[in-house]
């Protein structure tokens, strides 16, 4: 059953967000370029990325928020090793404003090895990518509006502190973002008086998690912290509660919270912890997450609940939005990109503190998913 509710919750957010997919670009169009995976292991959040910057475009258009013309979001199916092939094709029939709402390491360190977005003048605006060491994630062309790893570590690590969790075992993928994280809970664990044991990684882009589980339930431990994709999340709380694991299970925000009772089931998601660096996108306390609700209603599939990465991929084109209209009606990639370089290190959407660079404050929150598998806020 529960494969079957995340087959349609997939299929509901494809079937939106191929909507007007295949239309060209006119005249009075401002293209903007969106590279994420529409398949695999983090394709559903590929999906919903594209969804929540498709909401903030539709509002824009309909209230002619970007001086009377329509801005259009072209998003590609990420290949991997192609990304900047893909770009550079794209940009041959179209003059892109910006790429907006990509996902992960590995697209920013393409394009950063190509060098074609310092060429072609073309900024990146939103990464869903905690990553701050990977190449790119330092150069003049990317603003990044979503907290760190080392943020997310450190709240992390102050909660285990503050409900006495000495003993934590950490749970990654054997990937880049894996090694970035083992090593900053490695650095920090230590500083915060607590034991930090690592178990073999689970293969990259995987939910194989069965061998994770087995050694972490050997080990004495009061906390898990899961720094992986969305279905290996899932799947390693199911195993692990199958198993008798009753420690407090913590995910790390490369996970989608609001689909982990889709993948395995409200019961096995039930009291797992989520790191969020965007707001819960119901949060009524938050101007802009109120804002996102009333567009959503007007302009998301009615069939399919607003999502966190939906949330982030809106946050980056609401500010996209608000630095074009800075920028003025003859923008261009290289203008938005000298504004975004010019625009305060920290600053507020809507009544939400944002930095376009980290170097300000960033949202930051611990949440639990119920009874019901909805995330709680």
């Amino acid at each position: 059953m529960a494969s079957t509710r995340r087959q349609f919750s997939l299929a509901a957010a494809a079937a939106f967000a191929a909507r007007g997919a295949a239309a060209a670009p006119t005249p009075s169009d401002w293209p903007v370029l969106q590279v994420v995976p529409l398949s695999g292991v983090n394709g559903g959040i590929g999906w919903h990325l594209r969804v929540g910057a498709l909401v903030a475009f539709a509002e824009a258009n309909a209230a002619g928020a970007a001086f009377g013309r329509t801005l259009r979001l072209m998003t590609l199916d990420e290949e991997p090793g192609q990304v900047a092939a893909q770009v550079r094709g794209a940009l041959r029939d179209s003059e892109a404003l910006a790429l907006l709402a990509l996902h992960g390491r590995g697209t920013v360190g393409e394009l950063a090895r190509s060098g074609l977005p310092a060429r072609a003048g073309l900024p990146v605006l939103g990464v869903m990518s905690g990553s701050a060491s990977a190449p790119g994630f330092d150069a003049p062309w990317l603003f990044n509006i979503r907290g760190t790893f080392a943020h997310e570590i450190d709240q992390v690590l102050a909660h285990a502190a503050t409900v006495h969790a000495r003993r934590i075992v950490l749970v990654t993928g054997h990937d880049d973002d894996g090694h970035e994280v083992a090593a900053l809970a490695a650095a920090r664990a230590g500083s915060a008086g607590l034991q930090l044991m690592t178990v073999p990684p689970h293969p990259a882009d995987s939910a194989e998690v069965a061998e994770a589980v087995t050694a972490t339930l050997r080990l004495p431990h009061d906390v898990v912290v899961l720094a992986t994709n969305t279905a290996a999340v899932a799947y390693f709380a199911k195993l692990y509660a199958a198993g008798g694991g009753r420690a407090r299970l913590i995910a790390l925000s490369s996970a989608e919270a609001t689909q982990l009772a889709a993948v395995v089931g409200a019961s096995a998601a039930r009291g797992l912890l989520i790191s969020q660096l965007v707001p819960h996108p119901r949060d009524p306390k938050i101007r802009l997450m109120r804002e996102f609700s009333a567009a959503y209603k007007r302009h998301g599939p009615p069939e399919l609940a607003p999502t966190l990465a939906m949330t982030e991929a809106y946050i980056a084109a609401r500010v996209l939005i608000a630095q074009l209209q800075r920028t003025g009606p003859q923008a261009t990639g290289a203008a938005l990109q000298r504004t975004l370089a010019a625009a305060p290190p920290s600053f507020e959407l809507a009544g939400l503190p944002l930095s376009l660079k980290r170097r300000g404050a960033t949202f930051r929150s611990l949440s639990a998913i119920g009874r019901d598998g909805q995330l709680l806020f």
